[in-house]
Parts: C-alpha cells; structure tokens; sequence
C-alpha cells in the first residue's frame, strides 16, 4: 500500500514540476525571442526563486543593457552628444 501511494504522489507531482519548468523556459525563450528581432519594449522576465532565477535576472540585465545602448544610439543619431 505504501508503494502505492508512492507511486500515486510521484505521479501528481511529476506534472505539477514539468509545467513549472515548462513555462519558465517558454516566458525566458518569448523575451530572448523578441530581443533577437529588436524589440527591446518587451516587458522584463519575472524572477521567480527557482532553478531559472539566475538566468531570468541575466536577460533582464540584458535587456536594459541594450536600451540604454539602443538610447544613446538614437542620441547620437539626433546630433545629441551630451
């Protein structure tokens, strides 16, 4: 009976943990997605306190990162070198 209920919480939980990590790597690969085409409007990645915390602060990183150098880009462009 023990293996049982074993083998019927292990089956519950399995899911539960795989959508989990499955919408964390689809919400980390849309943002990563829009960056490649360049549009940096893309709302920042939530950091949540699992496995993906590190690489969701690095692409949030990333993301302000190429603003500000699409900003000053665009400053400069305007004759704007202050």
């Amino acid at each position: 009976i023990f293996a049982l209920l074993l083998l019927a919480a292990i089956a519950i939980t399995i899911p539960v943990i795989n959508q989990r990590i499955s919408s964390s790597i689809r919400r980390l690969n849309r943002v990563i997605r829009s960056l490649a085409q360049g549009d940096l409007s893309r709302k920042k990645v939530p950091v949540r306190n699992d496995e993906f915390r590190d690489l969701a602060r690095n692409v949030n990183s990333l993301s302000s990162s190429l603003s500000r150098i699409a900003t000053f880009a665009e400053q400069i462009g305007e004759g704007r070198f202050d």
